[in-house]
């Protein structure tokens, strides 16, 4: 490919990428560490973990990120690379990629400041490996960055070598909407939609306040004899919380029903959702046990009517139709809510297998539907949810069990 194989698209010069998963062989943990003192421009670089799986790879740099003791470090940082095919892997004394070799995926720092409150971990994503990356310059149309300069051009792409199924493209980039992802993996799917591959993956990091995600989806061809289209067959989560707590759960995509990834989340943090408004199905996770691989297993139950167990009572955020409305959305989502109840304030969730709420005092320590009951003024005989839901009938049963 030659500087004549680049045409003008309106106004602008033809973009040249690169297709990551096209090139990557493998994933490579790498620590590099500075201790204090150290008078030179660069530390320790140690292998710590190799994998193809990215997300086990981004597991093995939160594990050894919560390992780490920073007293004494000037500067630390742990890094996923991915190494590419039919090359010797290689990163030189500043732990860079030398010669095309692979490329850095992401990484999370630690650095030492002179004001020590500003000591902290940081995460940066580099390059996506399901994501197609530019490699022309647009003020230098032919410019190749160093991280590919030494790629067999064939794995160099213009816009117009591939076109994908508008049909498929539509429906699959309205699923991305409606997972919550945006657009932000429109260019990825478009790429794996052409040709004739069989199956691909999209990935990508998210932030839940402070808790960071790595979400992996996964698409495979149908098997339909009159249906051959691309379907996602799952979505799967790594989620490292602020704590320090990692967490690897895989969600199958229900027949009936959507999970967005915000719902995965929050399953995960222990609350429940509403699968299918259509007919008030609930899911939650099991956390009591796990299948051959780990995962929880999702439960369900039905008929849960949360709008009838917050209307009993005089909460301050339902007086306004619209804030009413947003309100319980976002409990529907799995999220918790703040409330304030005669002046009182508690954070609520949904609890679906007991048809109550979960209950926590402004400070999040655990608290009681009867305390709210009791800041409302309601009579502690006025009946308000304490049934249960057979998990295997969807019926409510008399009182008995105590919601955890």
């Amino acid at each position: 490919m030659g500087e004549r194989d680049i045409r003008m698209i309106g106004g602008r010069w033809e973009n040249l990428s690169v297709y990551p998963h096209e090139l990557v062989d493998q994933y490579i943990v790498v620590r590099d560490f500075q201790p204090m003192g150290l008078i030179s421009e660069y530390g320790e670089i140690s292998e710590i973990g190799r994998t193809t799986d990215l997300l086990e790879a981004y597991n093995c740099m939160f594990k050894a990120k919560m390992s780490e003791d920073t007293k004494d470090c000037r500067y630390l940082s742990i890094s996923v690379f991915a190494s590419f095919k039919n090359m010797d892997f290689e990163l030189d004394k500043y732990a860079e990629v030398v010669k095309s070799t692979g490329m850095i995926v992401s990484h999370m720092c630690y650095e030492w400041h002179v004001d020590t409150r500003d000591r902290h971990w940081e995460y940066l994503e580099d390059y996506n490996p399901c994501k197609p990356i530019i490699i022309n310059d647009p003020d230098n149309y032919f410019f190749r960055l160093p991280d590919f300069a030494n790629i067999n051009p064939v794995h160099f792409h213009k816009e117009t070598d591939f076109a994908c199924d508008n049909r498929g493209f539509e429906y699959h980039k309205n699923d991305l909407r409606n997972l919550g992802l945006g657009k932000c993996l429109d260019d990825a799917l478009a790429v794996n939609l052409t040709g004739d591959r069989r199956q691909f993956q999209l990935f990508e990091t998210w932030w839940f306040d402070d808790d960071l995600a790595v979400i992996n989806l996964s698409y495979k061809r149908s098997d339909a004899s009159d249906n051959h289209s691309m379907v996602r067959d799952g979505m799967e989560i790594l989620l490292c919380s602020a704590t320090g707590e990692i967490q690897r759960q895989s969600f199958d995509t229900p027949k009936d029903g959507f999970i967005t990834i915000e719902n995965a989340y929050n399953a995960m943090q222990q609350r429940s959702f509403l699968l299918d408004k259509s007919n008030d199905t609930w899911a939650f996770l099991n956390f009591k046990e796990t299948d051959q691989n780990g995962n929880h297993q999702i439960e369900t139950v039905k008929g849960y009517d949360l709008r009838k167990v917050l209307g009993a009572l005089p909460i301050e955020e339902l007086r306004d139709t619209k804030k009413a409305d947003s309100f319980y959305a976002s409990l529907e989502s799995g999220n918790r809510e703040a409330i304030a109840i005669s002046g009182k304030n508690f954070f609520v969730e949904a609890q679906p297998k007991y048809d109550t709420l979960r209950v926590y005092t402004e400070n999040m320590q655990k608290s009681t539907i009867q305390e709210l009951k009791s800041a409302a003024g309601v009579s502690q005989n006025n009946e308000f949810s304490d049934h249960r839901v057979d998990l295997n009938t969807g019926t409510k049963q008399s009182k008995g069990q105590t919601p955890s």
